[in-house]
């Protein structure tokens, strides 16, 4: 199955048009999503559905890119930021946060993974980033 971008957008579209098809008795529901669908260039209905999920993740690995990029940014920029991305079909939810002194992570809450320096910044020059009797501890898999 060869791969087309389909947003939301066009599943709608499509669903409607089957459903006008229908009212007018041109048919079975599925069968005329599947027509719709081979009109609209795609194998058959479940193609379009995974075209879709298909392009849903993708827009989803984009934003968590986006969101590392902003987290990296503030980070070279000194600032702390957090965020948390959204559950969606390509990975689950992650947090990201800089430290404004010299490091940024990526976690994985479900399974407790952490990713260590997406920026790292002589951390050890910086006197919060040496070692010492406050130094807190990060108790997941790294």
């Amino acid at each position: 199955m060869r791969y087309i971008p389909t947003p939301d957008e066009t599943v709608e579209r499509l669903k409607k048009q089957a459903k006008k098809l229908q009212r007018s008795g041109a048919g079975k529901h599925v069968e005329l999503l599947n027509r719709v669908a081979k009109q609209a260039g795609y194998d058959h209905w479940h193609h379009v559905v995974k075209c879709n999920e298909n392009a849903q993740a993708v827009a989803q690995l984009r934003s968590i890119r986006d969101e590392c990029e902003s987290i990296i940014g503030a980070e070279l920029r000194g600032e702390a930021k957090g965020v948390v991305t959204k559950d969606g079909p390509a990975c689950p939810p992650f947090a990201l946060f800089s430290t404004g002194i010299g490091d940024a992570w990526l976690l994985e809450p479900n399974e407790h993974l952490a990713m260590p320096g997406l920026a790292r910044q002589a951390a050890a020059d910086h006197p919060a980033g040496r070692a010492g009797p406050h130094r807190g501890r990060v108790g997941w898999r790294i």
